[in-house]
């Protein structure tokens, strides 16, 4: 079993030792061994394993509560229904998107009407004179 300080830890996972420092505290990641005479932590590639799960679900929108309480249950059924909420999440805001879209693009259209429609009676208007 491979072990990390905190420096070698922070570069190996890209995180900052201040952010792996909070992760311990709200014990979201607990370093495999706290030596308690030094005050030194050494990660373990099973905590490597555990950052990669972590940084996927934070990419998920997860918050650090929702992971804490996913990591603490080892229920698959839980997992699968966190995900499923996520999925009608994003399927409720591309629902949005493409609403606000049309929108958009109803107006564009409404604009260029009325433009068109102005630079017609400007042209009529300056031809008659």
């Amino acid at each position: 079993m491979s072990l990390y300080n905190l420096e070698e830890f922070s570069k190996i996972t890209n995180l900052t030792i201040g952010t792996l420092r909070y992760y311990n505290n709200i014990c979201l990641l607990t370093p495999e061994v706290n030596d308690n005479v030094t005050d030194y932590v050494y990660y373990s590639d099973k905590n490597l394993e555990e950052i990669k799960f972590i940084k996927l679900l934070i990419s998920m929108d997860f918050s650090l509560q929702e992971i804490i309480t996913l990591k603490n249950n080892d229920s698959i059924d839980l997992l699968d229904n966190k995900l499923q909420e996520k999925k009608r999440k994003i399927v409720r805001e591309i629902e949005q998107y493409n609403i606000i879209k049309r929108l958009k693009k109803s107006l564009i259209e409404e604009k260029e009407k009325s433009l068109n429609f102005n630079s017609k009676s400007l042209r009529k208007k300056y031809e008659s004179k």
